[in-house]
């Protein structure tokens, strides 16, 4: 804030993944997709003399949206939409969802979840040696911002992840 470029600073601090220390019976990072190794810190700060004068509020983002964000910020157009995977907090209408994946070695990763900020649905591929000639999925769980366990009912998966399960899985 003391120099006079500072105001027009933009910093990115977070953190490669989230991590635990035996909460939950696990060591390691990447070894489940439990609330702290799925909720990585991830805090933007933006110059205040740029283009794009609104900033939305984006109560999401994930480490893909790195990139489509700086670029977009820098050129005050979202020039990334078509080339990354990630997108730019600045955009409009963003996809309500994360997907985070569970390690699995060197290997395909058989376990995910997909995060809409208010609950997230934990799924594996029904063909864990190859996932991708994959014809189902089995739901291993549907849980909250807490971790904690909802009903398990086949509404909820339809009700909140209908429309990421058809984008993602779409042919």
């Amino acid at each position: 804030k003391k120099s006079p470029s500072g105001k027009e600073a933009v910093i990115l601090i977070t953190g490669d993944h989230g991590e635990e220390f035996y909460e939950h019976g696990n060591l390691f990072h990447a070894s489940s997709l439990s609330h702290p190794q799925t909720h990585v810190p991830l805090y933007y700060r933006f110059g205040d003399n740029h283009g794009i004068a609104q900033y939305p509020i984006c109560k999401m983002t994930c480490h893909m949206d790195i990139f489509p964000t700086f670029f977009h910020y820098l050129t005050g157009e979202d020039l990334m939409d078509e080339v990354l995977q990630g997108e730019s907090i600045f955009k409009a209408n963003r996809w309500p969802y994360t997907v985070i994946a569970r390690f699995n070695a060197s290997r395909s990763p058989t376990e995910f979840c997909i995060h809409n900020g208010s609950c997230k649905l934990v799924a594996e591929f029904c063909n864990l040696r190859d996932i991708f000639s994959a014809k189902s999925l089995k739901v291993l769980s549907t849980k909250n911002c807490e971790d904690e366990n909802l009903m398990k009912e086949i509404g909820i998966v339809h009700d909140e992840f209908d429309s990421a399960l058809e984008r993602i899985f779409s042919k």
